[in-house]
């Protein structure tokens, strides 16, 4: 497994673990909360214009 395709899937994981309440009591493994960043703003805007364009032809 690629190192994005683990980014992924560990993102999917921890916003599971989270939406059942789960937080990571002692002796449990703790999750990151998931944070938006630059990034995906970037990769948002992209995939909206492309929509837009394929749209538009």
């Amino acid at each position: 497994m690629n190192q994005r395709t683990q980014i992924i899937v560990l993102g999917a994981l921890a916003v599971a673990m989270e939406s059942q309440g789960y937080r990571g009591e002692e002796g449990r493994t703790p999750i990151r909360e998931y944070r938006v960043r630059p990034s995906d703003a970037a990769v948002l805007a992209v995939g909206a214009a492309l929509l837009v364009a394929a749209l538009l032809v």
